[in-house]
């Protein structure tokens, strides 16, 4: 994979045995564990999240570049994540383990595609999963935890992703799974991701949190102080919708594969709107109600009670 210059977009840089180099503007960009690192320092609303995840990991006191890329003794495995969590009201990461697989088995891929994950984190189910299938995998965030013992075997890269390192046109399938609502300002966010696509290429976006007239009411205070201090936003559906449209994509919103499961279960109690839930879980026994209102429900359940977001959108040409 060839960079471009996030300054200048000049590409393709030229690497060298500590950095990546610009011939226009001379920047250097550094490369710490294998991991190149290309972050626009200028950007308030990037420094403020890094700062913010690193006041929550207790780090404050190390500088930024020690904590962009840092090493640990033990990374937990995505299984590990999911039997730690399994007492919780809301176990969120097998919630993203099944909305993915689910829309997986309808994406068909094909070999050796090109996929990026925005906002990857550390320990990425999505991108080891399409690397067992033989995909080329890339992960973007905008700091890593490295297991000293484990060699890495999936591509990295630090960026800010409003401002991707990648030539145009780079991937076939970029993914974000609860990441976008991070960004001040998604449709430039949509944009880049548009820009980094193949002609008819796909973005999915799953698990991505949204506003609803419901769900505003029973906001706790320490939520919005926690969102604060790591740069998360509320936006509702409407502006994802538009965004994306905006940004040059067609778009079809899912009803959460995970939602519909506990709703199929009956198995709601833990839901914030459990008794709503419990009435849609009988509702769900009629096979043709339930087809009809997983098909015209996503965006105005979203609308209405902050129903988590799933979109697979196709780059227009």
């Amino acid at each position: 994979m060839e960079f471009k210059c996030i300054k200048c977009n000049f590409e393709p840089l030229i690497k060298e045995n500590e950095y990546y180099y610009c011939k226009r503007c001379s920047e250097k960009f550094p490369i710490k564990f294998g991991i190149p690192i290309f972050l626009s320092f200028e950007k308030e609303y990037l420094i403020n999240e890094i700062r913010g995840m690193q006041f929550e990991a207790g780090l404050s006191h190390i500088p930024v570049n020690d904590f962009l890329i840092r090493e640990v003794e033990h990374l937990k495995t995505w299984e590990e994540l999911i039997e730690e969590n399994k007492e919780k009201n809301f176990n969120y990461y097998e919630m993203v383990k099944f909305n993915f697989d689910t829309i997986l088995k309808s994406l068909e891929l094909k070999e050796n595609e090109k996929i990026l994950e925005i906002g990857c984190g550390s320990s990425s189910y999505i991108l080891s999963k399409f690397q067992s299938l033989g995909c080329e995998v890339w992960g973007v965030d905008i700091c890593f935890r490295l297991e000293r013992k484990k060699k890495k075997n999936i591509n990295l890269v630090i960026a800010d992703m409003n401002n991707l390192p990648f030539p145009s046109q780079s991937f076939d399938i970029a993914i974000a799974s609860s990441c976008i609502h991070h960004t001040p300002f998604p449709l430039l966010t949509f944009k880049e991701i548009n820009r980094i696509l193949v002609k008819n290429g796909k973005f999915i976006m799953v698990n991505e949190p949204a506003w609803g007239i419901f769900k505003s009411f029973g906001k706790l205070r320490e939520e919005d102080n926690r969102h604060f201090l790591i740069n998360e936003h509320n936006f509702s559906v409407f502006k994802y919708y538009h965004s994306l449209r905006k940004a040059g994509f067609k778009s079809k919103f899912i009803f959460p594969p995970y939602i519909e499961k506990k709703l199929s279960e009956g198995k709601v109690d833990n839901f914030r709107f459990s008794k709503i839930g419990k009435i849609v879980s009988l509702i769900f026994k009629n096979k043709k109600i339930k087809n009809l209102l997983l098909k015209i429900s996503p965006i105005p359940a979203s609308i209405i009670f902050g129903l988590g977001i799933s979109v697979i959108s196709v780059k227009k040409d």
